[in-house]
């Protein structure tokens, strides 16, 4: 019995020091971690499109496999690739050099990925600076799944958003996009009884408003689920 007790007491001290992967200590597996998130901050840094694209790919893979200790860190990396074009602007003999949606699209769909509350609050000032539809519809199921925060804030970002668009592109993406935010936050058991929030969803489906005969049908059907 004795013996057994000193084998397993060895065992206990020895286990800290081998759980890592790759045999790494704690301290091994920290230092290799806040490598590589550097070198991603570095090539997201770059002004090169691939090479944002590039970082989003490792970003991605990292968010699969549990970002851990680095949550922080990740999310503002995907906060400044999704402000590249509309926060943060790049100019060339009068041109813009950094207007790239597709970055900012995929920035936002990882933050979605990665909740909580600092990646809404990124998500939600993303969408208040954006102008490109496609990257509207991924902030604002991004942000439906991550859920409305207490104050109500995002619900309404989300309503300025959809009526800026029926104002003045009548984007059928984009509100089918509204559509599924709210059906999902609705599934999800969010109270969405904001006023606002359920004028613009109404808008959707008068036929004067201009939306394809899809995305009104949609939106019928969604305000149902409301009831």
């Amino acid at each position: 019995m004795k013996y057994m007790f000193t084998m397993l007491a060895a065992f206990l001290f020895i286990l800290p020091l081998t759980a890592q992967s790759d045999g790494l200590t704690v301290e091994e597996a920290y230092l290799q971690s806040a490598k590589k998130i550097q070198r991603l901050k570095t090539l997201a840094g770059q002004e090169d499109r691939d090479a944002k694209l590039m970082a989003l790919q490792d970003l991605e893979r990292l968010i699969e496999n549990g970002v851990g200790g680095n949550e922080e860190e990740v999310v503002e990396i995907l906060t400044d690739m999704g402000r590249e074009g509309t926060g943060r602007i790049y100019m060339e003999q009068g041109t813009m050099k950094n207007n790239f949606p597709e970055v900012r699209r995929k920035s936002v769909e990882l933050l979605g990925e990665i909740g909580g509350e600092s990646s809404r609050r990124a998500i939600t000032d993303i969408l208040g600076q954006e102008n490109e539809p496609m990257v509207m519809s991924e902030a604002i199921v991004a942000l439906a799944k991550i859920g409305p925060d207490e104050n109500g804030i995002t619900l309404q970002v989300m309503a300025n958003a959809m009526n800026s668009q029926t104002a003045l592109n009548k984007d059928n993406n984009f509100a089918y996009a509204y559509l599924t935010s709210i059906e999902i936050m609705n599934e999800s058991g969010h109270e969405l009884s904001d006023e606002y929030l359920i004028a613009e969803l109404v808008k959707i489906f008068d036929m004067r408003n201009g939306y394809n005969t899809v995305v009104r049908k949609k939106a019928m059907e969604v305000f149902r689920e409301l009831q």
